[in-house]
């Protein structure tokens, strides 16, 4: 048990403590004058340690019966020669000495109206405790019933004088009236509860000063002291237990308070360490956290209820105007931020809304955790926006082949910055322009070998071709024209093949020209300096090249037979055109579109020729 908590129990048990030594020395002194009266002086020295050790173990069973022992001897002697006087004390013994007393401690769990009987019945050896019954500090109502016992010596005033003047009645009264003010104010357990020995020493006097036998101003004077002692130790101790009291109630207001500002700076800290609102909240409500802060200090110093009562709507109207501060403050970025969230939609890039909340904010960590909640997913979309901005930008650079910065701050704000920036470098016009050529390779190339995979990139540029380019098709843009880069390249590589295959049955020079041409086409599209729009130029001015591959591959199997045939033959043929002056490649069993190679083969011998409709003549 600490120290504190001693003193508690010592000042919530004084009255108990008190009661306990005074009832063990009343008990001990009325014993003494029990065994005296009944002549049983020689059991003085082992009966009254016993009693006085019980009593004061327990007070509330030994008190009862060592008053009822008394009251029995002092009824015991009335009963020897009965008178209505006698009659009339006997009553005032049962009632105020016994009755009172048992109910009193039955009720309140109090001894007081006990040692009120004992030290009556005591005179005059416990004349000094007359008034330590009303002496302590319980309630008003306790100590006026425990002052009734007092009032069995008016008994001796009626008993000598039954009829009395009228000054005398009043000096009863007075008496009287002293007593149970004295009483009274002894109980109002008020500091100033002192003051009831004045009225109580006036009413002992009006009453008793006939009744006791000894110098009456040395009596009151004891009376007085022991009174004096009794309620002001119980008046010093509860003023300390006030004072104390009112200190950690003191503390604990302080202590709340403090709890309630430190749970609000840690509040205010969780939020201005989110990148999003630190210099907003450091701009918005720097001093009115400082001024937080200072009334946590001025809390420290409060002595008073009234200087906390002063501090705490301080604190309640600085944590309003934050709490203010912060739904303007996310009011404003949710507003900007679903502004910004409208303007990507018009290039195409879409991502979430925030709600407003319907509710105020507070600073409450549900609502904390919200506004984290609304934060992250503010991130979230912007980290989206951004990384697909990005995106269009790697797509740029890969079409036009210029270099352009890349955004990584996760601001929502620098988004139509970067979308500004990409209208600078004309992007949409950009990728529109790149859907143009990509759409006539595709018109003008057969891609026989690959016919399906044509149409169905085909579809996916007259879909683009048929509507207005946004920012937000470049990547898109992008991908369905490499697709369309490497559906070419195949071809080619096929093509060259093909070309290589028929250079070796066919050694003209047509062909051979047409295989190189063909491998510095497929040269430039594999040429990763080069951009997509510069590929793309070189292969649409590369087209008239690219049908004549078509065409020869179209005629492959007639090409192989017209060469063999030539081969086998080529003598005869010679000779024929030589003869005639030209020769009709139908009648040997060779296409009429073939005709140019059979002049070019000529021509390789040393015969010029020329075409003539479907005949092939030597020129003049």
């Amino acid at each position: 048990m600490t120290r504190i908590n001693i003193f508690d129990s010592v000042v919530d048990k004084y009255n108990n403590y008190l009661e306990r030594v005074i009832i063990t020395a009343l008990n001990s002194i009325l014993i003494f004058l029990l065994l005296n009266k009944l002549g049983y002086q020689t059991y003085v020295d082992i009966i009254i340690p016993i009693v006085a050790i019980v009593s004061i173990v327990l007070p509330e069973v030994m008190a009862p019966i060592i008053t009822l022992l008394f009251a029995i001897d002092k009824l015991y002697t009335l009963y020897d020669a009965i008178t209505p006087f006698d009659i009339l004390d006997s009553f005032f013994i049962i009632v105020l000495t016994i009755i009172i007393p048992i109910v009193l401690e039955i009720k309140y769990q109090s001894l007081q109206a006990f040692i009120s009987a004992e030290s009556v019945l005591g005179i005059p050896l416990t004349s000094i405790l007359i008034l330590a019954g009303i002496s302590e500090r319980r309630t008003p109502s306790i100590n006026i019933l425990s002052s009734l016992p007092l009032f069995y010596l008016l008994i001796n005033l009626i008993k000598t004088n039954f009829y009395f003047s009228t000054s005398e009645i009043e000096i009863l009264a007075i008496g009287i009236l002293g007593i149970l003010l004295g009483s009274y104010i002894f109980g109002i357990n008020r500091i100033f509860s002192i003051a009831g020995i004045l009225p109580s020493i006036i009413g002992f006097y009006a009453l008793y000063f006939n009744s006791i036998n000894f110098r009456l101003t040395d009596l009151i004077a004891e009376i007085i002291i022991i009174s004096i002692a009794i309620s002001g130790v119980s008046a010093l101790l509860s003023s300390m237990k006030e004072n104390k009291t009112k200190k950690e109630k003191i503390q604990e207001q302080i202590g709340i308070i403090k709890k309630e500002i430190d749970e609000t700076l840690l509040t205010i800290g969780r939020i201005k360490s989110y990148a999003e609102l630190q210099e907003k909240f450091e701009n918005a409500i720097i001093k009115e956290e400082e001024n937080l802060i200072d009334l946590s200090k001025k809390l420290d110093k409060c002595e008073d209820l009234k200087c906390i009562n002063s501090i705490y709507p301080q604190f309640k109207d600085k944590k309003r105007e934050i709490t203010d501060k912060i739904n303007d403050i996310l009011f404003n970025i949710i507003i900007d931020y679903n502004g910004i969230v409208d303007y990507l939609k018009k290039y195409g890039i879409k991502i979430d809304e925030i709600p407003i909340p319907k509710d105020k904010v507070n600073l409450t960590e549900t609502d904390i955790d919200n506004i984290q909640r609304i934060l992250a997913d503010i991130n979230k979309n912007t980290t989206f926006a951004l990384n697909y901005i990005n995106s269009i930008i790697d797509s740029l650079e890969k079409i036009n082949g210029i270099k352009l910065n890349r955004y990584y701050i996760t601001d929502y704000s620098v988004l139509p910055k970067a979308i500004e920036e990409l209208e600078k470098n004309n992007a949409a016009d950009s990728a529109t322009k790149i859907i143009e050529i990509d759409r006539e390779i595709l018109s003008n190339l057969t891609l026989n070998e690959y016919r399906q995979e044509k149409l169905e990139l085909a579809k996916i540029v007259n879909d683009f071709y048929s509507r207005k380019i946004l920012v937000s098709d470049i990547p898109q843009i992008d991908k369905i024209t490499e697709k369309i880069l490497e559906l070419v390249l195949k071809y080619i590589n096929s093509s060259i093949n093909t070309l290589s295959s028929l250079l070796n049955v066919a050694k003209v020079q047509s062909i051979e020209n047409l295989l190189n041409l063909t491998k510095e086409i497929k040269n430039s599209l594999e040429d990763q300096k080069k951009s997509i729009y510069e590929k793309l130029s070189y292969l649409i001015a590369s087209v008239p090249s690219l049908k004549e591959v078509d065409e020869i591959l179209e005629n492959e199997d007639g090409i192989n037979a017209l060469f063999t045939i030539l081969k086998d033959n080529g003598q005869i043929i010679e000779n024929k055109i030589l003869e005639d002056g030209c020769i009709k490649v139908e009648d040997i069993g060779i296409n009429s579109k073939l005709s140019k190679y059979v002049a070019e083969y000529l021509s390789k011998d040393g015969i010029k020729t020329e075409i003539v409709k479907d005949q092939v003549c030597i020129s003049k």
